[in-house]
C-alpha cells in the first residue's frame, strides 16, 4: 500500500483514497471496508457512478418495458390502419356517388380482387367498365373472407345518376381479427361504419 497525501493534508490510503483513522502503514486497508470495490468519490464527498450489476438490471428492465410497449404499439397501429381504411373506403364511395350524380354516368366500386386487399372505382362507358384510377390498396387490412362484400348479390357497388345505389355491406378485418363493417343504404347512399 502506498501512502498519499489527502486534500486535507493528512495521510490517505493508496487503495481507496480515503483518509481517516487507519494508516496503510499500520493497518490493512481492506479490514476497514466491507466491500472489495468502492465507488469513486466525487469532489463533493458523495459516491458517484453505477456498478455493473446496477447497469445490467436497469438495461434488463428497460428491455422488458420496451418489449411490452412494442406489442401494445403494434396493436394500436393495426387499429389505426382499420380506422383509416374504413374512412378511405367511405370517402371513395361518396366520391363515386357525387361523380355519378354530377356527370350523369353510372359509377361503381369493384371489390372483386382475389387477394381481398384492393378496390377500384370504375365508370361505365357504353357496355364496358373503365377504371377511373388504379386499384387502391387497403394497407394492413383486408376484406373479410367470412363475409365478402355483397351489394345486391354482387362484389361491386353500383351508383347510378339518379343518386341511388344498392343495399349492402362489407367487413374489413386487420391482422388481429378486429373488424369494421361498412353498411350502405342503396336508396339514399347513406353510409354507416360500425
Amino acid at each position: 500500500m502506498t501512502e498519499l497525501k489527502s486534500s486535507s493534508g493528512g495521510l490517505a490510503c493508496g487503495a481507496c483514497f480515503v483518509s481517516g483513522p487507519h494508516s496503510p502503514v499500520t493497518t490493512n486497508c481492506m479490514e476497514n471496508h466491507s466491500t472489495i470495490y468502492r465507488r469513486p468519490v466525487s469532489i463533493f464527498g458523495k459516491e458517484s457512478g453505477f456498478t455493473l450489476v446496477e447497469l445490467m438490471v436497469t438495461i434488463a428492465l428497460f428491455g422488458i418495458l420496451m418489449a411490452s410497449a412494442a406489442g401494445a404499439l403494434s396493436y394500436y397501429l393495426a387499429g389505426r390502419s382499420l380506422d383509416t381504411a374504413a374512412a378511405e373506403l367511405t370517402t371513395e364511395i361518396r366520391e363515386a356517388h357525387a361523380l355519378a350524380v354530377s356527370t350523369g354516368s353510372t359509377y361503381r366500386i369493384d371489390f372483386s380482387d382475389a387477394g381481398r386487399t384492393t378496390y377500384t372505382m370504375q365508370k361505365r362507358q357504353g357496355s364496358t367498365w373503365v377504371d377511373v384510377h388504379a386499384a387502391r390498396s387497403l394497407s394492413g387490412v383486408e376484406f373479410s373472407s367470412s363475409s365478402l362484400p355483397s351489394f345486391g348479390g354482387n362484389m361491386y357497388l353500383d351508383l347510378d345518376p339518379r343518386g341511388t345505389g344498392e343495399d349492402g355491406n362489407l367487413v374489413l378485418v386487420n391482422r388481429y381479427g378486429n373488424t369494421k363493417t361498412i353498411n350502405v343504404n342503396g336508396e339514399t347512399v347513406n353510409i354507416t361504419v360500425s
